[in-house]
């Protein structure tokens, strides 16, 4: 018999013993000249439409859906926060990027000025235009000669602490991506652990309509017509099986 799952596809491999419960063949089967079971106390089923029909099914569909939506939401929660902090190590590190030419450029500002020819003063002036709004984007104009040293030690300071803090938010982003993985794993296994207890109710309880029926119909075998390739003819009480199962 094919294993039958809770939610789709139903069918994947072949059904554990687990969930089978036994109908006992006990010796009413009427044998023929040839030792065959006689027609009348053979029997078989569709399990597939059977388990796909049984109200349990949908309502155990229904709640296993929102468990799993439940966990996804909880994913994203986790993932929407490493994204956040993600997206402040992209802008700590252009802090740290702009920190560390500013200190540069105050750094080149305190070394003496190098003697320069009139045809290098030509020079430097043509220059001047576009390459001074590029300085005054960093560094503050109210800078003056005696201010820089100072200046350079703050933002040195500075810069020690948001490299610091960056690795530190790395850290972080490292420990939740691997929650998340934990996570994940564990979503899997108790989820597919609920899917199994879930169809082992619908089994169960199907198992348990066919050993009262074999009873009242007298009935030795009752098999699944998909695992058949060849039997004498034998009645099919699928249809008899499902509106039993109605309501339940």
């Amino acid at each position: 018999m094919k294993s039958i799952r809770l939610t789709l596809p139903f069918m994947l491999c072949f059904l554990a013993a687990s969930h089978a419960m036994e109908i006992p063949l006990d010796g009413r089967a009427q044998s023929t000249e040839n030792g065959a079971a006689a027609a009348e106390n053979f029997a078989y089923i569709d399990i597939e439409r059977i388990f796909a029909e049984h109200p349990m099914t949908a309502r155990f569909k229904e709640e296993f859906q929102r468990e799993l939506d439940k966990r996804k939401a909880e994913l994203q929660i986790m993932e929407d926060e490493i994204a956040a902090q993600q997206r402040i190590v992209v802008s700590t590190g252009t802090e740290i990027t702009k920190a560390r030419i500013q200190i540069e450029l105050l750094k080149n500002m305190s070394l003496p000025a190098p003697a320069v020819t009139a045809s290098t003063d030509t020079a430097t002036s043509t220059l001047q235009p576009s390459s001074a709004p590029a300085v005054q984007n960093i560094v503050t104009p109210s800078t003056t000669p005696a201010q820089i040293p100072a200046d350079i030690a703050a933002l040195e300071n500075e810069l020690r602490e948001k490299e610091a803090g960056l690795e530190t938010i790395k850290q972080g982003i490292t420990k939740k991506q691997e929650a998340v993985a934990q996570k994940i794993k564990q979503n899997k296994e108790e989820l597919l652990s609920i899917e199994e207890k879930q169809t082992q109710k619908v089994l169960s309880d199907i198992y348990h309509l066919l050993d009262i029926i074999a009873k009242e119909e007298r009935l030795s075998i009752i098999i699944d017509k998909n695992n058949v390739l060849y039997g004498q003819a034998g009645q099919d009480i699928t249809e008899k099986v499902s509106e039993r199962l109605q309501g339940r």
